[in-house]
Order: structure tokens, then sequence, then C-alpha cells
């Protein structure tokens, strides 16, 4: 089974934790620099009915990753020998035991979903995984939210690529355990987020041109108070980034510019 525990993590609003999914000797994104977190978690770890040895991580940025090390330094003081995997895009602090493929099978130990496959979706950041199960349930990290939306944000962030992402998504996922919020169906969410985003860029694409029409100066900040107004609670620094990603898009749609390395 999937088992989750959400943990208190440094990121993004209204995001406030990262959750961490346990299926057999497996962990997934082991979050959290806080001390008290990692007790928690190594805590949780201990309680498996199979034994955790594999620290799992979608991907490198600091709220998927703040408590990896510390979990596999507490397991090797018990004679555990944990292990640390990422894809080897991932930008760690710390020193990986090995990577992932896409389509590489992680054997888990878990009745009820005995294996999982990565699936490189970059787009969001580079060398992000997904975890299928035979079943369509998938660890999802970042590329899709329960609970606000996804930031894909230049230079890293990619906003066709992270498409595409979705897009391969769409055929296989039954159910979604994305890293921040509830899990989600996965059919509906995915083209829920495909048809937002391309919402959002119709959007950006007028104002850039009304914007444009009216002699005012473009930045992706003024074009995000156009778009964002009116939305509650809306950040406009962290939507800034979003437009900034779109208006990457939009140019690249322009000049014919192929997309970004997958």
């Amino acid at each position: 089974m999937i088992d989750v525990l959400p943990v208190r993590t440094p990121t993004l609003p209204p995001a406030t934790h990262t959750n961490i999914y346990r299926v057999g000797r497996c962990v997934f994104d082991v979050a959290s620099p806080y001390p008290d977190e990692q007790a928690r978690t190594l805590a949780w770890v201990l309680e498996s009915p199979v034994p955790v040895d594999t620290i799992v991580l979608t991907h490198h940025h600091a709220d998927h990753v703040g408590g990896a090390e510390a979990l596999r330094t507490e397991l090797r003081r018990r004679d555990v020998p944990a292990r640390i995997l990422a894809h080897a895009d991932s930008r760690l602090p710390f020193t990986l035991d090995g990577t992932l493929a896409d389509g590489e099978v992680i054997a888990t130990g878990d009745p009820a979903h005995p294996r999982l496959t990565p699936l490189h979706t970059p787009g969001h950041a580079d060398g992000h995984l997904v975890f299928l199960a035979d079943d369509g349930d998938v660890i999802c990290g970042d590329l899709v939210a329960g609970i606000g939306t996804i930031l894909v944000a230049p230079p890293e962030g990619h906003l066709e690529t992270y498409l595409d992402s979705l897009r391969r998504l769409l055929p296989v996922a039954r159910r979604l355990y994305p890293a921040h919020g509830p899990d989600l169906p996965g059919p509906e969410t995915l083209a829920m987020y495909l048809a937002h985003r391309a919402m959002r860029t119709e959007q950006v694409r007028a104002a850039l041109l009304g914007m444009r029409a009216e002699g005012l100066t473009v930045t992706a900040l003024s074009v995000a108070e156009r778009v964002y107004a009116g939305v509650p609670g809306v950040e406009f620094g962290i939507a800034a980034m979003q437009v900034a990603g779109i208006l990457v898009w939009l140019e690249e749609e322009t000049t014919g510019n192929p997309a970004k390395e997958a």
C-alpha cells in the first residue's frame, strides 16, 4: 500500500508540508530539514512492516530532499545499508548511491505495489521522476499538486516540456499521489491541468497584446498583475515567475525555437 506522512517543509505557499510516501522498502521525498520532523520521519520509517532501505527522490528541490541525508545516516547507524536514489540530472547537496533511469523497475517488496517504474517527467525540474505502479497509481512529486498549482519557472522550468510530461501520464495514471496535498484522480486532474495552462497562456497572450497596444511597459510582473487581478490570495511575485515561463513559451512559439531538451 501507499502510506503517507506529511512533514513541515520550507515550501512555496499555499502549501506548508511535503508528503513522504512509503511503499514497501522504499520511501519517497524525505523532505524536511527540521530536526523534530526528521525524528518523526525516522520513527515512521522504523514502524514499516517491510524494513526500509531505499530513499527515492522525485527531484532535487529543497522541499523534497531536506531530510534524505539525515535519514540515510540514521538507518546506517542501525546497520541498515540505506541508499539514496534519484535521476542523474538531479543536483543534490549530497552524494547519491545510485541513479534511476526512465523505465527502470524498482522492486518494493510491497504486496499491493510490488514494483514501481520511474518515468522521466521534466518541465518543473530537471531530472524530475514520477513512479508508476502496475495498477496506475503514481507517486508524482511536483507534476501536480493537491493544494495550489505547480510553478514552472525559467530557467529550469520549461512550459512545453512540462505539458509533454502531463500528456505522457494522461493515458496511464489512475490515481496521483502528489508531494503537496491529498491524492487526486489521474485522468481528470491531468486534463484539468492541461486545460488550465492553456487558459492561462491565452490570458497572458491577450494581456501582452493589450499592454503593447496601450504603450505600457511589459514585464513578467506587470503582466501577472493584469492576468491575476482579482484572484484571491495571489502572491504576485510567484505569479510573475509563472508568467515568465509562459512568456518564454510564447517567444519560442513565435521564433520556432525547439523545446528544452528532456
